[in-house]
């Protein structure tokens, strides 16, 4: 595949699917901060933004071990070997089904716990009582079929992820419109939105799994691989592990700070600011999935000259990208706290002059 033209095409339309889900989430995050931070209270925002180490660590090991068994899967596709590709994916699917299972039941039996642990505030700690059950519940189902997108993006489908994403964010919005505002069930009536909507929007990835042309086949898993799974997924992916454990951390770390200081409404505006900055994020999320889709197939081709150039433009994309982005935040810093909840903007101000 050594074709500088395909090599473009194929890296432009991996990432125009990366920026539209960007777009797609940042519509969704706008639309649910709007609903939740006018029908319930802006404490809602506050209170989802506490979890977000939280659910940052349940999603690590997903991310981790999905991210390495799709790039291998990537190379045994172009080395056309999809029974093994197969037996990768339905391995990975299998353990995180078993292994998320799991994490739900504890933490969801140790929610009040946890909810105590990460805030002293009362009137913060009822929204979390309310909302992380099911959060937690919705977390480890997204970390399930985080398999589907990963495996279904090294499979050259991009697009059906963004479908996908589409799907899920326009019934979180006509949800969250029906439970939290229509039934008034606060900040739970979200949760619920996030959960369904995620399992409705997983319809698009099982119609692909079901199509005869697809190239995963149902098969055993292979136990005895998946020792070797964890150690090929560690051994890749450790770096974006310690990189995803640390931005938990500091996020925890910043969540303390900004209670301390200015309270639950200076945490809105560190809540709304961190998903600003999770556009970036995403955009390096989606290069990354250029370089171990396309380039994983490269490397089952040993096209090596070919997966050199995937690397370079990935990088000179996702560097363009984030600097258009810091631009526009430069230029807009509080425009979406404005249409949020028309807050009062001062802490964003104090180096305006």
């Amino acid at each position: 595949m050594n074709n500088s033209y395909l090599l473009r095409k194929m890296a432009s339309r991996f990432f125009l699917a990366s920026m539209l889900s960007s777009v797609i989430f940042q519509i969704n995050s706008i639309a649910d901060g709007i609903i939740v931070s006018h029908a319930v209270t802006p404490d809602a925002i506050s209170a989802i933004g506490l979890t977000a180490p939280v659910t940052a660590l349940l999603f690590l090991f997903a991310e981790i071990v999905c991210n390495g068994g799709s790039i291998i899967a990537a190379k045994w596709i172009g080395a056309q070997n999809y029974r093994d590709a197969s037996r990768m994916s339905t391995t990975c699917f299998v353990s995180m089904l078993l292994i998320y299972s799991l994490i739900a039941v504890v933490t969801v039996s140790f929610s009040e716990q946890i909810a105590n642990f990460l805030t002293e505030e009362q009137r913060l700690r009822t929204l979390l009582y309310d909302y992380l059950p099911i959060s937690f519940v919705s977390v480890c189902f997204l970390s399930i079929t985080t398999v589907f997108y990963k495996f279904i993006t090294c499979a050259g489908r991009p697009t059906l992820v963004v479908k996908s994403l589409i799907i899920m964010c326009i019934a979180n919005i006509l949800l969250d419109l029906l439970f939290v505002v229509a039934f008034g069930w606060g900040i739970k009536g979200a949760a619920w939105a996030t959960l369904i909507s995620g399992v409705i929007s997983n319809g698009v990835y099982v119609k692909f799994y079901t199509d005869k042309n697809c190239i995963y086949k149902p098969v055993k898993p292979k136990w005895k691989w998946f020792e070797s799974m964890l150690e090929s997924a560690f051994s890749m992916e450790l770096p974006t592990g310690i990189g995803s454990l640390s931005g938990a951390v500091l996020i925890g770390v910043l969540n303390a700070i900004a209670l301390k200081v200015a309270g639950a409404d200076g945490l809105f505006v560190l809540t709304v600011g961190l998903q600003m900055l999770l556009v970036c994020s995403l955009i390096l999320d989606g290069t990354s999935g250029i370089i171990s889709s396309i380039g994983g197939i490269l490397l089952g081709e040993k096209d090596i000259d070919s997966y050199r150039s995937i690397v370079v433009k990935s990088r000179k994309i996702s560097l363009l990208a984030i600097f258009v982005l810091t631009l526009l935040m430069i230029a807009f810093p509080d425009i979406k706290y404005q249409y949020i909840n028309g807050i009062n903007c001062t802490y964003l101000k104090f180096n305006r002059n």
